[in-house]
């Protein structure tokens, strides 16, 4: 689990940015308890048990308030612990003894558009989202990429205002964004890659490798690389259906004599269902199965004359129909 912790003055900027970490497939829990609370110790049990923490730091949290001391607190304790990173709502919010690579989102906005996106697309939130899929996985993340690439776009329009005038703004700026990503300077990710991105299924190191097969050099690479080097493998149990044949006998025991043998053989034919079910219970008992379904194959007869009346015993198979355990290895890749 990913622990997501914040002032609670900050929480409706935090509120958009949790969102978009968990449309990435993170596993998230926003913890929004007052820090300093009773239930603040709560937050602190989870704080340990958290495979990694984000710290969001708006400028409530430099307030000196009881609570902001609190935040400072845990957040300096998370850092210590080398599970967590820092996210900067507001310039300067985070204070200088937070010991945590810091992300700056003070100019971030959910699901840029237009030029901002053309841009920078959503390089910010993506440099915190693997921040925290790297430490999930218990490895250091990489340093803040969106800074620099946001400069990098920003001269290449500069200079297209200055250099081409008579060309048009928009063609030129794509060109010189084009250029950059050659050079290694930019990643924004293609309409394509973006969409195979997207609509990879969270956790399925299958999905990593074919984006990879498919975008080695994209965008999303060395975040998909880091999932994929996080892959852990667990066993889990699956029921696969499956069907056993067990002998059969049903003794006259306390059968009571009946008027005729077809009466006769119907009560040993019942009674052999019974034993069915029993001897086709314990072995899904054993085994550890489920959705059993008992019935009788292949029975015969022996039948005697007690008194005036029949009795039959039965003589056959019990087919046990159920769905036995399997195990089955699961590979993850992130959270």
């Amino acid at each position: 689990m990913i622990l997501a912790l914040s002032m609670p003055a900050d929480a409706a900027r935090v509120e958009l940015i949790v969102d978009e970490m968990i449309e990435a497939g993170l596993d998230v829990y926003w913890d929004r308890a007052e820090p300093g609370s009773p239930q603040w110790l709560e937050t602190g049990v989870r704080a340990a048990e958290a495979r990694a923490i984000v710290f969001f730091f708006g400028a409530a949290a430099l307030s000196g308030s009881d609570e902001a001391v609190a935040f400072h607190a845990i957040a300096r304790d998370g850092c210590l612990a080398n599970k967590g990173i820092a996210v900067e709502l507001d310039r300067g919010s985070v204070p200088a003894d937070i010991d945590c690579t810091v992300y700056d989102l003070s100019g971030w906005r959910s699901h840029p558009s237009g030029w901002r996106r053309r841009l920078i697309g959503d390089s910010y939130t993506r440099d915190v989202i693997a921040a925290a899929r790297y430490k999930a996985a218990g490895r250091d993340p990489m340093a803040p990429s969106a800074p620099r690439k946001l400069l990098m776009r920003q001269l290449a329009v500069v200079f297209s205002a200055l250099a081409l005038p008579v060309i048009g703004f928009l063609t030129f700026t794509e060109s010189m964004i084009a250029l950059y990503q050659g050079l290694g300077f930019a990643d924004m990710a293609s309409a394509q890659e973006q969409a195979a991105w997207d609509g990879r299924e969270p956790g399925s190191c299958k999905d990593l490798r074919l984006f990879l097969s498919r975008h080695p050099e994209g965008a999303y690479a060395n975040e998909a690389r880091a999932l994929l080097d996080g892959r852990s493998v667990e066993e889990r149990e699956t029921f696969s259906p499956t069907s056993q044949t067990l002998p059969l006998y049903a003794g006259i025991g306390d059968a009571r004599p009946l008027a005729g043998r077809p009466a006769a053989q119907a009560d040993a034919q019942a009674r052999a269902l019974e034993e069915a079910e029993r001897v086709c219970g314990g072995l899904v008992e054993t085994v550890g199965g489920q959705g059993l379904e008992a019935r009788t194959q292949g029975l015969s007869y022996e039948c005697s004359t007690i008194g005036s009346g029949t009795v039959c015993a039965a003589d056959g198979q019990a087919l046990c129909s159920f769905e036995e355990v399997v195990p089955r290895q699961v590979e993850r890749c992130g959270a």
